[in-house]
């Protein structure tokens, strides 16, 4: 972008404000510390509109601390939002006429225990248990806090359906930790998967990403590194596995593709001249995620979705040797060089996942502005998306 006599270059995701105010736009500008550059030269760059989102943030009846963490820095922020509870969700059908976007804070435990508790929340049994003001408990809920004349049932199978209408209408539905498993085991995502770590130990540290997608609009104004808070999981892969073996399979690992003989054999079918393996194609593990051989069978080519379908990865943990920065990690295999923030497209709208909690104890400031860029871009989503290759 070129600015006044001067040539200036301005990243992705620079806000173009036409025709303002000036003595305005100084004092805010002067207010929020930042600059702006005036010009009137016409500007030739892509651009997109920014929206003012409904947001809709979830809690829960059973604990409303994950939630509180993201209330917080949303209110210093004067970000506007609505709290809605899980059941609130179950039973409205019409979310989209409601919301541009929904966030699930980290809800339940890791998981099929743990999305079981989401579905199922506190059990339908007895009386009704309202969770609201009363002339025996006056100060349950304190204004703009959220009330119920009955707290039991959690999001339920219509909940689940009713999110997954909602993001084919075309909203945003951003799934932070324990909830990225949500939309993933419901069917909301393709070629996606979440899952518990296996052995990894990450109590709470801070470990680096690096962007895999410098022109997704959820990484405007970020450098090539962040570092992000990081506790547990989940472990988040991309792809169908189209593209053969891994690394732990492939010819001097524990497999053998012949499943003949033992691990010392030599990998050959008997009566038959030995070939040695073609040498596998390296490939970065962006390359290889979603990577399709030219020789896959058509029936299985027919469940891949379109290429404008398939997730595209935003931030990627660093390779295990470059992971730690502060803490503690062992088994940080499990994560090294995988998704950390996932954009998955769905119908008109989008689902991104974050293995890390952005908005964590109001100390992850530098990861704040993920969440903010995929709000304002919520319907734009797809802006910067390049074809797949399959080479």
């Amino acid at each position: 972008m070129l600015c006044c006599a001067h040539a200036a270059e301005f990243k992705a995701g620079t806000f173009v404000i036409r025709n303002a105010d000036r003595v305005q736009l100084e004092k805010a500008a002067k207010d929020l510390g930042i600059k702006v550059h005036s010009t009137n030269a016409s500007l030739s760059v892509k651009t997109h509109p920014l929206a003012v989102p409904r947001i809709a943030l979830v809690h829960n009846w059973q604990n409303t601390q994950n939630d509180g963490w993201f209330r917080i820095p949303m209110e210093e922020l004067k970000v506007p939002y609505t709290y809605v509870a899980d059941t609130w969700l179950r039973e409205n059908q019409n979310l989209r006429d409601k919301f541009d976007i929904i966030i699930l804070p980290p809800m339940g435990g890791g998981g099929p225990a743990g999305l079981s508790a989401v579905l199922r929340g506190l059990p339908m049994r007895g009386d009704p248990r309202p969770w609201k003001n009363s002339a025996e408990t006056p100060n349950f809920v304190a204004p703009g806090l959220d009330s119920t004349d009955d707290i039991r049932g959690g999001l339920g199978y219509q909940g689940l359906a009713n999110l997954e209408r909602f993001v084919r209408d075309g909203g945003l539905l951003i799934a932070v930790q324990t909830s990225a498993a949500l939309p993933v085991a419901g069917g909301i995502t393709e070629m996606v998967n979440v899952s518990d770590a296996r052995a990894m130990q990450v109590p709470g540290s801070v470990v680096l990403s690096t962007i895999d997608d410098k022109k997704s609009p959820i990484t405007y104004g970020y450098d090539d590194k962040l570092y992000v808070y990081f506790r547990q999981g989940p472990v988040i892969t991309v792809g169908g596995n189209f593209g053969g073996p891994g690394p732990e399979e492939s010819a001097g690992g524990p497999s053998r593709s012949s499943g003949r003989g033992t691990a010392s054999d030599p990998d050959v079918i008997q009566a038959r001249p030995y070939e040695p393996p073609e040498k596998p194609v390296k490939r970065t593990p962006h390359e290889q995620e979603l990577y399709v051989p030219e020789d896959l069978p058509d029936f299985a080519r027919f469940a891949i979705p379109p290429k404008d379908q398939q997730p595209r990865v935003v931030l990627r943990f660093a390779p295990e040797k470059d992971l730690l920065l502060s803490g503690m990690i062992t088994g940080g295999n499990e994560i090294a060089e995988k998704p950390a923030v996932v954009d998955v497209p769905h119908g008109k709208g989008h689902v991104v996942l974050f293995t890390n909690n952005p908005m964590w104890r109001g100390e992850t400031m530098g990861s704040y502005f993920l969440v903010f860029n995929a709000m304002l871009n919520f319907d734009h989503l797809d802006a910067g998306s390049a074809p797949v290759s399959n080479k």
